[in-house]
């Protein structure tokens, strides 16, 4: 599993190298809270829509790569949580699941003096590297038992603003 984690960042890596001379080339650490929207279907196909979610982090590492102008191409590696609750007759049920995506996209970012405001869209493939079930006081590996899909495709969107710092550093 480690194996395969190192060729994505390996190909990550072989982006930005091979990227056009010219284009400049920015390296990103993002950090997010995220909110989870859980729904669990159980075996017989109904869904259980009384499970809250919880606020969790993710963080990337990746590389920004300018195309024109105000386009840039964005990869990135990183790690995200998920989870959620739910609580019934004195029953607590608790999901923790660890996911590690890549992804690869394109963002739009305009500048003004101080701050720059942007938009991405990237598709993304994740793998659930570590996931638990609590019920009751028993906990569940639910990687380990192959109890759900490790593999997850999908689309991430952002916005946000960026603050320049110096002409070297933004936040």
């Amino acid at each position: 599993m480690i194996r395969r984690y190192f060729k994505l960042l390996i190909v990550v890596g072989l982006i930005g190298f091979f990227s056009p001379a010219s284009a400049q080339l920015n390296l990103t650490l993002d950090a997010s809270q995220n909110f989870t929207n859980f729904k669990f279907t159980n075996s017989q196909g109904e869904t259980d829509v009384d499970y809250k979610g919880k606020f969790l982090g993710a963080y990337d590492l990746g590389i920004k790569v300018d195309v024109y102008k105000d386009l840039y191409f964005r990869s990135s590696i990183g790690m995200r949580k998920v989870g959620a609750s739910y609580i019934t007759n004195k029953v607590n049920s608790e999901w923790d699941l660890q996911f590690m995506h890549i992804e690869l996209g394109l963002v739009y970012q305009h500048e003004f003096e101080v701050i720059s405001l942007f938009a991405s869209v990237s598709p993304f493939y994740e793998n659930l590297v570590k996931g638990n079930q609590r019920l009751l006081d028993i906990n569940y590996d639910v990687v380990a038992s192959n109890a759900l899909n490790t593999t997850n495709f999908g689309l991430s969107y952002q916005g946000g603003i960026i603050t320049k710092v110096n002409d070297n550093f933004n936040i």
